[in-house]
């Protein structure tokens, strides 16, 4: 890759870092002015608080590790039966929640967003939570792994970490 290519990647990644933590900065701005007049003209839903959002943490976390035990058995064992039919499982519950936690964790994802993502059709790139179960079925996930499933589970495991002590610090300080 020439050094031009180089900067150019490098200049986007830090684009879109920046994109990212405004969006969330946003976010968190919009979610403190719920109650005053100011948020409503702008015809936006109503934030979640940060208890709701510490609640929906919490149960997206055990989702979270279900769905990585299940890939680390399915990468020992292969995609058998009880296996797949979990993925699926799992797979169901992540497309219909992680939406709503989306623009939460990408603002701590870092660096590992794009480098451990790729493209998705028509909107842009998957994140590292997206690669995890965006797969239609456990034995498609296992086949086209590009050898970064562990760097992708130990950033969004970070993620969710990062996210979860700032939703702390949040509570402590309201």
């Amino acid at each position: 890759m020439s050094m031009i290519a180089l900067v150019s990647k490098t200049a986007g990644n830090h684009a879109q870092r920046i994109a990212v933590q405004i969006r969330s900065a946003t976010t968190f701005v919009a979610s403190r002015l719920r109650g005053s007049d100011a948020s409503k003209c702008d015809g936006q839903q109503e934030q979640p608080t940060v208890a709701e959002r510490q609640e929906e943490l919490i149960a997206f976390y055990q989702k979270y590790e279900e769905l990585v035990e299940l890939l680390c058995d399915g990468a020992q064992y292969g995609p058998e039966g009880k296996l797949e039919l979990r993925y699926q499982e799992s797979r169901t519950w992540m497309l219909k929640h992680y939406g709503r936690l989306r623009s939460y964790l990408l603002a701590f994802l870092g660096d590992e967003v794009t480098e451990l993502s790729g493209p998705r059709k028509g909107t842009g790139d998957i994140d590292a939570f997206e690669q995890l179960f965006l797969a239609p079925t456990l034995e498609e996930f296992l086949r086209s792994d590009d050898g970064f499933m562990v760097g992708r589970i130990m950033s969004t495991r970070q993620a969710l970490t990062l996210y979860g002590e700032h939703l702390r610090k949040l509570s402590v300080a309201a």
